[in-house]
């Protein structure tokens, strides 16, 4: 596309030209005003086991084993796994546990929660009402709600994210 069209293709892998780098992914975004970050999903799944799984038989496919062999991380990049929890709230121990599911991916360089190299994204995806807010919502004020805390999510994804968007904030310090 032109750099005068409003819109932009993500550039999927199905064409001639090479992927679009991290880079090229946050100058595009620095350019959005409704685009948060961009997301390279690497599995997804009804539950949390599902798109650990999904993930991890990745390698065994001829797209995944493209993308998994681009990105090895070398020991010294800084990562972090940052949970999504669309709608509800978890403490730092659940979210643990929700990481340890995909412990297997064994990234090799430190974990860094400010300013990492690299950045995952673990999304479990709830059921929202019209204004966005959870339609079962897990908690009211710190009490758990059972039956609502026992509801599957509607997805859970995993990926990488290649790109973020703009911090409006900063410019209003």
């Amino acid at each position: 596309s032109s750099s005068a069209s409003p819109s932009v293709d993500g550039g999927a892998e199905t064409d001639d030209r090479p992927p679009r780098t991290p880079p090229e992914i946050s100058d595009l975004l620095s350019r959005c005003t409704l685009a948060k970050s961009a997301i390279e999903i690497w599995g997804c799944g009804r539950t949390l086991d599902e798109c650990a799984r999904s993930v991890a038989s990745l390698s065994r496919h001829p797209v995944g084993r493209s993308t998994v062999d681009r990105f090895a991380l070398p020991p010294d990049r800084s990562w972090k796994l940052t949970v999504h929890t669309l709608g509800a709230r978890y403490d730092r121990e659940e979210q643990d546990a929700m990481r340890a599911g995909f412990s297997f991916l064994g990234f090799p360089g430190p974990v860094r929660m400010a300013g990492p190299d690299d950045e995952y994204v673990l999304i479990r995806e709830v059921e929202l009402d019209v204004m966005g807010s959870p339609k079962y919502p897990r908690r009211v004020g710190k009490t758990i709600i059972p039956e609502n805390d026992a509801r599957p999510p509607l997805a859970a994804y995993f990926g990488r994210v290649l790109g973020g968007g703009r911090n409006w904030r900063d410019g209003l310090e």
